[in-house]
């Protein structure tokens, strides 16, 4: 059976809470958002990921975004370029269907600096999504983005920030068209409160 969102939200959920957990018991407390490890998130994920693929499903890692596009079937749109997606852009795991396809992209992170980050992020992966869509007649149906947050015990404040700055992404005069769903697990390691967070980006059509 081929992967389901459902899957995509727990392996996120899950890998991020198990590298966070290695990485605090090689480094004798240290967490990842301490270091500049993002690569650590990256591998549990797509480990977690692929336990749900179906044999014919597949992923790569870091594939730049304009290849992503490629292979969603989509041609470059029509008009004067722009930097979306120009440069070392890449998306850190890409996943395929059974006709080598894309059919999700997950960006992950290891700490959220600022809003203005946040949107960067957010910004790209709607725009990919919108662009690759079976409403653009592409395979895209839906992009995630995966963060690590840590905070100290008892603390929601960047819990709230990450989750009030998404929702102003996607009001903000409705020019964004996509919606964005969340969902979030936390653990408390230390004195340290942690999180992970799956937040969904897809086209109002793109029910899978």
């Amino acid at each position: 059976m081929a992967i389901r969102i459902a899957d995509i939200h727990e392996a996120i959920h899950k890998g991020v809470r198990e590298a966070n957990k290695d990485y605090r018991n090689w480094s004798r407390g240290w967490s990842l958002a301490d270091s500049g490890v993002e690569g650590l998130l990256v591998s549990r994920i797509a480990k977690r990921i692929h336990r749900y693929q179906s044999e014919e499903e597949s992923m790569l890692l870091e594939v730049p975004y304009k290849t992503c596009r490629e292979w969603a079937g989509v041609n470059p749109p029509q008009g004067r370029p722009v930097s979306t997606f120009n440069g070392k852009k890449r998306v850190d795991i890409a996943l395929f269907n059974g006709d080598g396809r894309t059919k999700y992209i997950v960006e992950v992170k290891r700490q959220i600096a600022g809003k203005s980050l946040l949107y960067d992020d957010l910004y790209r992966i709607s725009e990919i999504i919108k662009q690759c869509s079976r409403q653009k007649a592409g395979t895209m149906q839906r992009a995630f983005l995966a963060i690590l947050a840590t905070h100290r015990k008892g603390s929601t404040v960047k819990i709230n920030n990450i989750k009030r700055w998404v929702k102003d992404f996607i009001d903000q005069d409705n020019k964004v068209k996509v919606i964005a769903e969340m969902s979030k697990k936390s653990w408390v390691a230390s004195d340290y409160s942690h999180s992970s967070i799956a937040v969904e980006i897809r086209t109002a059509s793109g029910a899978a």
